[in-house]
């Protein structure tokens, strides 16, 4: 992750979610980064199901963070 092992603040917004280098997903040590891209997009696709599954509000878009705090 980034050098405080954590995504970016602000890696979601209404209407767009931010995955990989973009959201700050990336070992600054190691420059390792492409593990935590895959994962992260995952995420982001499970999240976005969701809401068009199951007609959720897209302020569900927050649960993004709050997944990929926990699984990253």
């Amino acid at each position: 992750m980034s050098s405080i092992r954590g995504i970016k603040e602000g890696c979601k917004s209404s209407r767009v979610i931010l995955s990989g280098d973009s959201a700050g997903f990336v070992d600054s040590f190691y420059g390792e980064g492409i593990a935590y891209a895959i994962r992260s997009g995952q995420i982001a696709v499970e999240v976005i199901s969701e809401i068009i599954l199951n007609n959720k509000d897209l302020k569900t878009l927050k649960n993004y963070e709050v997944v990929t705090k926990s699984r990253l």
